[in-house]
């Protein structure tokens, strides 16, 4: 509906005069924050931002009169943006966290595979940090076999493969039957210890069920060249704090 305010002409008489339209900053704040929305991609503190966008353009898309407001298409705008940003942002970690997740159960499930037929040499590897494990080209067998026949638990100083054999939960597994069921009996939980970012897998078995879950916690590091996620074992533990009913099992 226009508003027109009535003025006296020379020869006309009285002539209609449209108000301007009025502008509403709101608007133009709503686009400002839903463009600054796209930051919500760096992490969910920042969902404040689509939540402003909504508010102003909620504040700019008010009932009217009289002429349209300057402002409604950049408010209309704005809150497109938060709403799209801010719903990537607020579910994009839980996807991330799936799918991490998910690799870290793959990994250390193989892991646990391979201690149970007593694969120590490729076991061992994936204990080692990707930058530390030896060449492609390199036997295995050739290189671990002189530190098999050395291996003493009882030395002062016991080599790799000896320190391998007495970790936790590596005697338990090898007295599985290699072709045991492992499952994995809750979720894996990622966290942060100074920096690194960590996954614990947990796990038990259909065969010997363990008293208390086994815990495989494994860290990754990213590949410069393609970003990809190179994952290794960083410990093995038994739930010591969550003793399991072999009655479930």
């Amino acid at each position: 509906m226009t508003t027109a305010v009535p003025t006296m002409g020379s020869e006309s008489g009285f002539a209609a005069e449209e108000q301007p339209a009025p502008i509403r900053a709101s608007g133009f704040f709503a686009a400002f924050f839903g463009l600054m929305s796209a930051f919500c991609l760096l992490g969910r503190p920042l969902l404040f931002l689509p939540v402003l966008a909504l508010v102003f353009g909620l504040i700019a898309l008010r009932p009217y009169d009289g002429p349209k407001p300057v402002g409604t298409f950049p408010a209309r705008m704005g809150m497109f943006l938060g709403v799209l940003f801010g719903s990537i942002g607020f579910f994009y970690p839980m996807f991330s966290q799936q799918t991490v997740g998910k690799e870290a159960s793959h990994y250390s499930e193989m892991f646990l595979r391979l201690v149970a037929r007593n694969d120590y040499e490729l076991a061992m590897e994936l204990m080692k940090t990707p930058g530390n494990r030896l060449p492609e080209e390199m036997s295995l067998k050739k290189h671990y076999a002189p530190l098999r026949a050395a291996a003493d638990p009882s030395a002062e100083h016991p080599n790799a493969v000896a320190n391998y054999d007495t970790s936790e939960g590596i005697e338990e597994i090898q007295g599985l039957d290699p072709k045991v069921e492992f499952f994995q009996s809750r979720t894996p939980r990622l966290y942060s210890r100074y920096k690194e970012r960590l996954v614990d897998t947990f796990w038990n078995n259909t065969e010997k069920p363990f008293t208390n879950d086994l815990i495989v916690t494994l860290s990754y590091e990213e590949n410069r060249d393609d970003g990809a996620r190179e994952w290794f074992i960083r410990e093995l533990r038994f739930d010591k704090e969550r003793p399991v009913a072999v009655a479930n099992y």
